[in-house]
């Protein structure tokens, strides 16, 4: 797998542990590069699971697991592992923010404008960050794309959905991607 192009991964970009792992990459060894391409693809798992259950969505060993944690200049698992976790911290805060006004009793409508009073902050923000060039590849790779894959998961699932429908109204093949029932799961 080459992830050394690609604009977006599991992990979010500006972490610590996606740095780290792009400048240690063409150094692993093929087993490290395989357990990186898990991380990459799906980092909440990887931070969920024991070193052991993580080890075998990549088929590769315990040993390699702390082996490739050491390639990126941590002590040892547990603390890539720590790391992992911090990088998604960022995600639960409007969550916590949200458990945190319901507590306080405020009113219905105190909740939803401090909500839109953040999104719009958030949305600002993320405007102004943005790189020219790096949105214009990102909108060329689309354009260029035979076939788009949409997926949203929890909360942003309906989002997903939404930008799913909203590229096949356009014009673009594709369609909305559904988690299965647990039951087609078991089969």
């Amino acid at each position: 797998m080459n992830h050394g192009n690609r604009l977006f991964s599991g992990l979010p970009a500006e972490s610590t542990v996606a740095r780290a792992i792009q400048n240690a990459l063409p150094a692993m060894s093929e087993a490290q590069r395989r357990f990186a391409a898990l991380v990459q693809a799906e980092p909440l798992r990887v931070a969920r699971l024991s070193i052991n259950d993580a080890v075998s969505g990549a088929d590769v060993s315990v040993a390699t697991a702390n082996r490739f944690a050491t390639a990126l200049g941590y002590a040892g698992y547990p603390e890539f592992r720590a790391d992992l976790i911090r990088a998604f911290e960022d995600f639960f805060v409007p969550v916590e923010r949200l458990k945190r006004r319901q507590a306080e009793k405020r009113s219905a409508m105190d909740i939803a404008q401090a909500a839109f009073a953040e999104d719009l902050e958030s949305i600002g923000a993320t405007a102004s960050s943005l790189d020219s060039a790096s949105l214009e590849a990102a909108v060329q790779q689309i354009i260029a794309a035979r076939r788009v894959f949409v997926a949203g998961f929890d909360l942003s699932a309906h989002l997903g959905g939404m930008l799913a429908i909203g590229l096949v109204m356009t014009g673009w093949g594709g369609a909305v991607m559904r988690r299965p029932s647990p039951r087609a799961v078991a089969r």
